[in-house]
């Protein structure tokens, strides 16, 4: 795994593929959510990239293609769950911040208000490397998973996608 700083998605017909972080949680719509970050910047160029997204989480095809475009495969990624049940009053800390005001203890929070989870981002990390080796893709960027609207620092996450090999990037837009 490499770092790359800038905005993957000026790399759209250099790479194999780009990787947008979501959560499996889908709407009473069959859509997903996808309203912040790269998701966000996704749906603004795949318009219905969230029923796309929805379908292949009801299909348990978690890392998948959403699309191609300028023979740059878009991927799935996803860092949160579909839902998590608060069973503990520590738990609450899994909800990102500014939502952990409306969920109390007993209650079943939607995966797009929760932190990003370690669980999810390996297994994500796992599927991502096996559909790389099918596709024979040598080029993947992904944001660095799970530290924008999943909470997460990435000093916590790199030593999870420190497992990717040489053939990804993991990309902040932060500049340096």
């Amino acid at each position: 795994m490499k770092e790359y700083y800038g905005n993957i998605l000026d790399l759209i017909g250099k790479a194999d593929a780009i990787c947008v972080t979501t959560n499996l949680f889908v709407k009473a719509d069959g859509s997903a959510v996808m309203s912040r970050g790269i998701a966000k910047a996704i749906q603004d160029i795949i318009p219905d990239a969230p029923q796309r997204v929805g379908r292949l989480i009801r299909e348990k095809k978690y890392v998948n293609i959403i699309d191609t475009i300028d023979n740059t495969h878009i991927v799935s990624f996803p860092v949160k769950p579909a839902n998590l049940r608060i069973e503990k009053e520590e738990e609450l800390s899994l909800i990102v911040s500014h939502m952990r005001d409306k969920f109390k203890v007993g209650d079943t929070v939607p995966g797009w208000a929760c932190v990003a989870m370690d669980t999810v981002i390996r297994a994500s990390c796992i599927r991502l490397m096996n559909l790389a080796d099918d596709m024979d893709w040598n080029t993947i960027y992904l944001p660095r998973p799970g530290c924008g609207a999943g909470e997460r620092k990435w000093e916590d996450i790199k030593q999870i996608v420190n497992a990717l090999d040489n053939r990804f990037w993991v990309s902040t837009f932060k500049r340096r």
